[in-house]
């Protein structure tokens, strides 16, 4: 049987996430060319997107059916049941039967063919299961902040710190908040030029929003920006509003030496390289050599050149003999605010 090159991609990026602590909007952007068709391209983001912010949920409703944690099983096998069981119980529109088959199929191409048998088998009890309530499968004896973690796929340590400060109708809130899924905003890279890009994007079938903050931004649904011709041509960048907002504050000015400490995946760094200007000089640093590849590749594609690129551990003390005028660290964190 074949496989939706939906599934293949979000199947993959999952893989390269856990695998190699692949950041999932890079491997997505990378998966998706220009071959691939809309509908494919918004359903494979729906399944690794919806994967990894239901995990929890998922796992938890999956150990019901297995003899031992998903965790110890084999990396494709977890992988399969993960999007077979989003599949189910989040997306009612695709059938049961495609939902556990091609599951069925990954794993079989993963190589993992003596456990296709497993996959079936629960998937299929998980189809007839999933119109049931996840909250009816909970241990009636339960904390509050265990039950909520688990219904809404959140760390139990996390929730508890929310209901001691927030109380449980704004927790509640909070958490469902935190689930869905974000606009997707891009930035503009030349004003001038801003209704002729417009109307570009919906050329190609896009609908386009206006920013919330920022003239230069906007929001965009119907399909994935980065697979237009305006994307390519390096007139718009897929980056969200308050990423776009931070070099401004910056307050860089021409002729300025920058420092980007943190810079993967690169995004704020043009914006600098266009406020220092020809005369100026940004250094973009980061630890993972793979991920300043990429970012020469960004670079590429808007058309820009000078950056200096430095793999460095920021923790340590920096190898530069020169000051600089100013210094942006987006410092890897939590994400939990």
């Amino acid at each position: 049987m074949a496989i939706s090159p939906s599934r293949q991609i979000a199947f993959e990026v999952l893989r390269r996430v856990e695998a190699e602590g692949a950041y999932a909007s890079d491997v997505l952007h990378a998966e998706m060319g220009a071959n691939i068709k809309p509908a494919d391209a918004a359903l494979a983001t729906e399944l690794t997107m919806g994967v990894l912010r239901w995990r929890r949920l998922l796992d938890f409703l999956l150990a019901r059916q297995l003899k031992k944690p998903v965790e110890k099983l084999d990396l494709p096998v977890a992988i399969a049941l993960r999007i077979g069981t989003y599949q189910l119980r989040f997306l009612k529109k695709i059938p049961a039967r495609a939902a556990v088959n091609e599951s069925v199929e990954l794993v079989k191409r993963a190589r993992k063919a003596s456990a296709a048998p497993l996959v079936n088998a629960v998937l299929r009890r998980m189809a007839e299961d999933s119109k049931t309530p996840a909250e009816n499968y909970l241990p009636s004896k339960i904390s509050p902040a265990e039950r909520f973690g688990i219904l809404h796929s959140h760390p139990t340590w996390m929730v508890q710190r929310w209901l001691s400060r927030l109380g449980e109708t704004r927790t509640v809130a909070l958490l469902e908040a935190n689930n869905r899924a974000p606009r997707l905003s891009c930035s503009l890279h030349d004003a001038d030029h801003r209704e002729e890009i417009i109307r570009g994007l919906e050329k190609a079938g896009l609908r386009v929003e206006p920013g919330q903050l920022l003239k230069a931004a906007f929001a965009v649904s119907g399909g994935s920006p980065a697979r237009t011709e305006t994307f390519r041509a390096g007139r718009i960048s897929i980056q969200d509003e308050a990423s776009q907002a931070i070099p401004l504050l910056l307050g860089v000015r021409p002729g300025d030496r920058v420092l980007d400490l943190c810079a993967a995946p690169g995004g704020k760094t043009p914006a600098l390289m266009r406020a220092a200007g020809s005369e100026g000089t940004v250094v973009a640093a980061d630890h993972h050599a793979h991920r300043l590849r990429a970012m020469q590749a960004q670079f590429k594609r808007l058309g820009l050149d000078g950056a200096r690129l430095v793999e460095l551990d920021a923790t340590q003390p920096l190898p530069f003999a020169s000051e600089f005028d100013r210094i942006l660290v987006d410092a890897p964190c939590s994400g939990t605010g």
